[in-house]
């Protein structure tokens, strides 16, 4: 029971850009055993774990659809503070500023600025995505989530998909959300061990970049006007992400 209660907590606190999968596989002490069971392709025993995480998807796809569609300028305020405070998590709280380093978050931002979509927010459930981009985008955010401190939801931000995905789980339109679930499938068994390898060997140099990119994709939350309860929703989703950002993510014991 306490694996599933765990599934359906890290299932509801991925759908907030910001929140890192990976992360909270340490927090909750699942990261070790669930990236070498993953690797050795031991997955039989997490099926519930996984059914638990797709059901506090579900949920949280809900929750986020109704608040786009009723505070979106709030909404997407909070989630903006939520994405700036995850750089925290990607680079560390004591980062060691280098030219090159400087460069490469400069590269990040260019790319993560160009490469955003439309203002997150304006769900339409009748409006068409490249299934190709669903199913890539399903790939990559999902192999990003096994990586501490990088936010898979960020990763469809990017890609433009985000709440289109979250208007497809809100209207249960299954035939995109299984492009997106098979896609996620491919990225978590096969691009899982590559992607944490890859990573943990240049860690520094990507973690510069991948916040950049992050910075840049800030474009798509930006909200119509700065009234108060903007900017306190702002600084809420901030120190929310950030306090979260500074728990020391070491396994825990399950």
């Amino acid at each position: 029971m306490g694996t599933i209660i765990k599934g359906l907590i890290i299932g509801f606190t991925i759908v907030l850009p910001g929140m890192s999968g990976g992360c909270m596989l340490l927090i909750l002490g699942l990261y070790d055993k669930i990236l070498s069971d993953i690797s050795n392709f031991r997955l039989l025993r997490w099926l519930p774990f996984a059914v638990a995480v797709m059901i506090g998807v579900v949920l949280g796809g809900k929750v986020f659809t109704a608040l786009f569609t009723d505070y979106r300028d709030l909404t997407v305020s909070f989630l903006m503070g939520s994405i700036i405070a995850s750089i925290r998590a990607v680079i560390g709280p004591a980062p060691k500023f280098k030219i090159s380093n400087g460069l490469l978050l400069l590269l990040g931002l260019t790319l993560g600025f160009l490469l955003a979509g439309e203002p997150v927010g304006f769900i339409d459930p009748d409006q068409g995505v490249n299934w190709v981009l669903l199913f890539v985008g399903g790939a990559l955010a999902t192999a990003a989530m096994l990586i501490p401190g990088i936010p898979g939801s960020s990763v469809m931000i990017i890609m433009g998909i985000y709440d289109k995905v979250l208007g497809y789980l809100a209207n249960f339109n299954m035939l995109p959300l299984l492009v997106y679930l098979v896609g996620s499938v491919v990225g978590i068994l096969s691009l899982a061990k590559l992607v944490d390898a890859f990573y943990s060997r240049y860690r520094e140099p990507l973690s510069w970049f991948l916040s950049g990119l992050i910075l840049g994709a800030v474009r798509a939350m930006l909200p119509s006007g700065y009234v108060p309860g903007i900017v306190v929703a702002f600084i809420v989703g901030f120190s929310l992400v950030w306090v979260w950002a500074s728990i020391k993510r070491a396994p825990a014991q399950a």
